[in-house]
């Protein structure tokens, strides 16, 4: 579970190279919240499967590195013990992962074992809104109750222990009738003006009913504990080939384009080129090389961002230049009550810096078009960061987003601020033919 509190006004701010800021903006990536209902809404869901058909072969398959946890969590509640298996020894919350069991054994105190009557098991899973701190909602995700042992005429009793093996369910059936994957358990707290609340928790209970004696208030035992559920995911290709230093393999990289409008009709527009490895998929724990490009007059790019080497083509530039920003932005999207909110956090800040260009003018000739280049480097700031998802009222995306500042002393001439995001996913573990990280 990660858990993201803010209690900061909404201010701007600039968060230090890797570090975690939850600075958030009113700015949407989603140009509509429309989104949260798919359009798949509309359609039934396709048949898939891993299995190639007669004419079909694999290309490519990514099987999951490492093996499952074989350490057992432990629970004590009164004359009740629970056992979980495929845990990581000394946690202090179990995990459950998507499309596994939920394995263990439940240890009953002798003396309570007259009487029993039946041993159960209940799965929960709770999506809670809040929005504007007045409109909430509570979505159902789980809900199952499975029957462990029951006293039957002739059925032994089933003593001290009790193992068990439940499937747990990897889908739930939204209130719009959607099938959609659990979510992971998450929390997201964003303060007034406009706040925004979120919450997946899941739990286990376990009930011991007893039979009542001498009609006196029950006498069952239960225990519950909260959990993690984790949906395990991978990028489809490594992160190979794309070099902060080299674009000469285009192939492994995407390339996103805008174009930054000048404010008067006498200058054309920029144009701001993104490059990012070709995948878009990356691991939680990458670091994510990317290029950048800005092109257009070259008296424009000197004017906004300045030049040593072209300081005696635009005498009149004193000020400070332009600013580029990338940053990982996370953006939180919910509907309650069919109303729409969104907010923005920041999950990491990237490093960037000025490629050096080759000398920009010789003597006695000027290029009229030029081109100014920025690399660097991006990643998230928190390792126990949750992937993005998509819970039907509860939508979780990831951008790359390019900002471009305007010059703080000098006006400028293009329509600044300028912000370029590019969507992109993250997975729990990294691609078997990634190197360490």
């Amino acid at each position: 579970m990660f858990l993201y509190t803010l209690s900061a006004p909404l201010i701007p701010s600039k968060p230090a190279c890797g570090s975690t800021s939850l600075n958030m903006s009113r700015q949407s990536f989603i140009d509509s919240l429309a989104s949260l209902s798919t359009d798949t809404a509309h359609s039934p869901a396709p048949s898939y499967t891993t299995k190639p058909q007669a004419d079909e072969r694999t290309l490519d398959e990514t099987p999951f590195l490492g093996r499952s946890p074989t350490g057992v969590y432990e629970q004590v509640a009164g004359p009740l013990t629970l056992r979980l298996h495929r845990q990581v020894d000394g946690i202090s919350k179990p995990a459950i992962y998507s499309r596994q069991h939920v394995s263990g054994e439940l240890l009953v105190r002798s003396e309570e074992c007259s009487g029993m009557m039946r041993i159960s098991l209940k799965l929960e899973g709770t999506l809670s809104l809040d929005l504007d701190e007045g409109i909430k909602e509570k979505h159902q995700l789980l809900e199952e109750t499975h029957v462990l042992w029951r006293l039957s005429q002739d059925g032994p009793s089933p003593g001290a222990l009790v193992s068990f093996d439940i499937a747990v369910p990897a889908e739930f059936i939204g209130k719009d009738d959607q099938r959609r994957p659990l979510p992971p358990v998450c929390h997201f707290a964003f303060p007034s003006p406009a706040s925004l609340r979120a919450r997946v928790e899941y739990n286990l209970t376990f009930t011991v009913e007893r039979r009542r004696k001498h009609n006196m208030l029950s006498r069952n035992r239960t225990i519950t504990t909260s959990f993690d559920y984790v949906r395990r995911t991978q990028p489809h290709r490594p992160m190979t080939g794309a070099s902060p230093g080299s674009l000469t393999s285009l192939i492994d990289w995407a390339e996103h384009m805008s174009r930054i409008p000048a404010r008067g009709q006498s200058l054309p527009p920029l144009d701001l080129r993104v490059f990012i490895p070709a995948s878009k998929v990356y691991w939680v724990g990458d670091t994510i090389p990317f290029r950048l490009r800005v092109s257009g007059l070259t008296s424009a790019l000197i004017e906004l961002f300045g030049d040593e080497s072209y300081s005696d083509m635009a005498p009149e530039r004193h000020g400070d230049a332009a600013s580029i920003t990338v940053k990982l932005m996370r953006q939180v999207a919910i509907r309650v009550r069919k109303m729409p909110g969104h907010r923005e956090m920041v999950l990491g800040a990237a490093t960037v810096r000025r490629m050096p260009l080759p000398p920009a003018h010789e003597e006695g000739s000027f290029s009229e078009y030029g081109v100014m280049h920025w690399e660097g480097e991006v990643r998230i700031g928190q390792p126990d960061t949750v992937p993005g998802f998509d819970a039907g009222a509860l939508l979780v995306k990831d951008f790359i987003v390019v900002e471009i500042m305007p010059p703080t002393s000098d006006p400028a001439r293009f329509a600044l601020p300028h912000r370029l995001p590019v969507f992109v996913r993250f997975t729990t573990d990294r691609h078997e033919g990634a190197g360490p990280g």
